[in-house]
């Protein structure tokens, strides 16, 4: 899957579309011309996403569509949807900022390791404190990887 990312303080929404794998390891599907293409689109109501995982309890279930609205400024924290064709949901309250603003930073990609449940991502933001790419010399180091349980995303959503 991969998201179309429009600013957060925008009125796009954003898109999601979702391919196939091809039989072979590591490949996405292709036609007779060697072309890919999306096996579905899907548009949202939210503007800002970045990263996106798709993931059904099921084989063959309906997949849930984990999206990350990584908000601009300086010091907000994003907010993860959980969202499929019926609706979304948001994560966590967290009780300050937006009520919903619990994920990291500026969050980037998302990924599910299945042998352990558990989704990795990467917050990008690396500005000065005003927010603004000035260069490395004033840059405020803030580029971390870290993942938590699917299973524990799943029962924080409200």
């Amino acid at each position: 899957v991969a998201t179309e990312w429009f600013s957060s303080g925008g009125t796009e929404p954003a898109r999601i579309w979702r391919y196939d794998f091809s039989s072979e390891p590591g490949y996405l599907a292709t036609d007779s011309s060697s072309h890919v293409n999306a096996s579905a689109a899907y548009e949202t109501n939210a503007v800002g996403l970045q990263g996106v995982l798709s993931h059904s309890a099921t084989s063959g279930g309906t997949p849930n569509f984990y999206v990350d609205d990584a908000r601009g400024g300086v010091g907000q924290h994003g907010i993860l949807w959980r969202q499929n064709t019926s609706g979304a949901t948001a994560a966590a309250n967290c009780g300050q900022d937006i009520m919903y603003a619990c994920w990291g930073q500026h969050t980037e990609s998302m990924s599910y390791w299945w042998s352990t449940g558990r989704v990795w991502t990467l917050t990008e933001w690396a500005a000065d404190s005003a927010g603004h790419w000035t260069g490395t010399d004033h840059a405020i180091p803030q580029r971390v990887l870290f993942s938590l349980p699917l299973a524990s995303i799943d029962s924080s959503l409200s």
